[in-house]
């Protein structure tokens, strides 16, 4: 029905007062289907007129920041939503352990800063333009993009009423809350490189605006920085990865780990990486377990004979899986029967050579009476050896890069060595022995000479108490005792 009026509807036969069912639907259906046949067509017309067009549904948002990272209207900061978003968006990325520089930790630090912009639609941001027109990502290419070309990127957003320019203070506010103090500190002495004068939106005058793209290009130049002597040091490293196979103290995953990150600091640097293969099987070999080397050699074995084909990628990942079994079978570094025979033997050597090659000192007197081993004369240039430290002056120094002692029981020498042959002169000083091997014999003497002297009033205390008396030279006990004494003193 439209208007009021009935559209099209045929009128009832006359003179029939008993109509059938379905003389009476069929009138009805054809009303209904001609008024909304009417209705559509006075939409489409209306549509046509006005220059409406369907409304297309909203995109999916991929993430809390917005669609994909879309830079479209700005966020509320000051209240709701849009407060907890940014409460969320700039807290630390790890609440326990704060980033400090360290240069291994670095890319982890900045796949940390990518999954927090992705998370929040910051991507855009992070995306500059390199002297080839093309895209690289901050985080992962930094080493081939120019301070300029980040610069020229961050004034296309600052001062905009725009995600992009919120996005920017956001990261900023990240990277201090997920740094330490001390690389904090470094950081804003760079202060001047990520600032630039930019008219805030809505005003005309310029004012400094610190940038969170271009401060976190700073941080990465601090922790690696962009020289040539950097690539050549990564290039250094992978051909010599014996060595980092001693620092990794043979550690299989550490070793996998170093390796990484030093191709993964090339890459960024956009530098043609060397075939390493030759170089890992090296320095797997170099690993203390006698069972893994043999495994690695096998497999070079087979990769020169032709037998298996392989790259670095392999390899590493084969060392790893045998590394792993190894541990968990509790076999790692486990010596077998013929590795600690052969240490034993080798020990045995070594002991040997060092008995034949020590050298015998030469015995110099300083007197008649003192045949014991002199040091050089305190004169010329040992003259110091002669001066005893002060009270409260180390007891302790470095001469020419040996170390040297006090120790008071060398007549007019005053310093000697700490060490000789591995052995602590403090705790073998032959001259403090003799000086106290000498007191005792001195004593031993005096003592012999009390038990052998015979007061007259001796036979009369012998007699009154003898629960307390002590036996003279006569008493066998004491005879004896005595002699010995003075055998010993003799000795000395």
């Amino acid at each position: 029905m439209l208007g009021g009026q009935a559209a099209n509807v045929p009128p009832p036969p006359p003179g029939d007062a008993n109509l059938s069912a379905a003389a009476i639907t069929a009138p009805v259906e054809a009303a209904v289907t001609a008024a909304v046949t009417q209705v559509m067509n006075a939409m489409t017309a209306q549509s046509t007129t006005t220059g409406n067009v369907p409304v297309a549904p909203s995109p999916l948002a991929l993430a809390p920041g917005g669609t994909g990272g879309s830079a479209s209207a700005p966020w509320d900061f000051t209240k709701g939503d849009g407060l907890k978003f940014y409460i969320s968006s700039v807290q630390a990325l790890d609440s326990d352990k704060r980033y400090g520089g360290e240069q291994e930790g670095l890319y982890h630090f900045l796949d940390e800063i990518y999954d927090r912009a992705d998370t929040f639609g910051w991507l855009p941001i992070l995306s500059v333009i390199d002297s080839k027109g093309e895209l690289r990502l901050i985080t992962k290419q930094f080493g081939i993009l120019e301070h300029a070309q980040v610069v020229t990127h961050a004034q296309t957003y600052l001062g905009t009423n725009t995600r992009n320019s919120q996005a920017s203070a956001c990261l900023r506010k990240l990277i201090k809350n997920s740094i330490t103090p001390s690389l904090w500190d470094e950081v804003r002495l760079k202060h001047d490189h990520f600032t630039l004068p930019i008219v805030p939106y809505g005003m005309t005058d310029a004012v400094p605006t610190e940038d969170g793209v271009l401060m976190l290009f700073e941080l990465t130049n601090i922790v690696a920085i962009k020289t040539r002597s950097t690539v050549s040091s990564l290039l250094k490293k992978l051909n010599d990865l014996e060595a980092i196979m001693e620092e990794s103290k043979s550690d299989i995953q550490v070793f996998n780990k170093t390796v990484n990150l030093t191709l993964l600091g090339l890459r960024a640097h956009r530098t043609k990486i060397p075939n390493i293969l030759p170089a890992l099987f090296e320095g797997y070999k170099n690993c203390s377990d006698t069972r893994f080397v043999e495994y690695i050699s096998r497999k070079e074995e087979e990769y020169e004979d032709g037998t298996r084909d392989m790259d670095d990628k392999e390899l590493m990942k084969l060392a790893l899986d045998k590394y792993k079994v190894m541990t968990e079978k509790k076999e790692w570094m486990q010596k077998s029967e013929r590795d600690l025979e052969f240490l034993a033997m080798r020990a045995e050597l070594e002991e040997t050579k060092k008995c034949l090659t020590q050298k015998q000192p030469t015995r110099r007197s300083k007197n008649d009476s003192d045949t014991c081993l002199t040091p050089w004369p305190n004169d010329g240039k040992f003259a110091w050896k002669g001066v005893a430290p002060k009270s409260g002056e180390a007891q302790e120094k470095i001469v020419k890069g040996r170390t040297y002692v006090h120790c008071p029981h060398h007549g007019a020498t005053k310093w000697v060595l700490k060490q000789k042959k591995g052995v602590v002169h403090l705790e073998s000083c032959k001259a403090a022995a003799r000086k106290i091997s000498e007191a005792d014999g001195d004593k031993a003497k005096h003592l012999a000479l009390i038990g052998t002297a015979t007061p007259k009033d001796d036979e009369d205390d012998s007699t009154t108490d003898g629960n307390t008396t002590v036996g003279g030279a006569d008493d066998p006990m004491v005879a004896k005792t005595l002699a010995m004494m003075i055998k010993i003193a003799n000795k000395a």
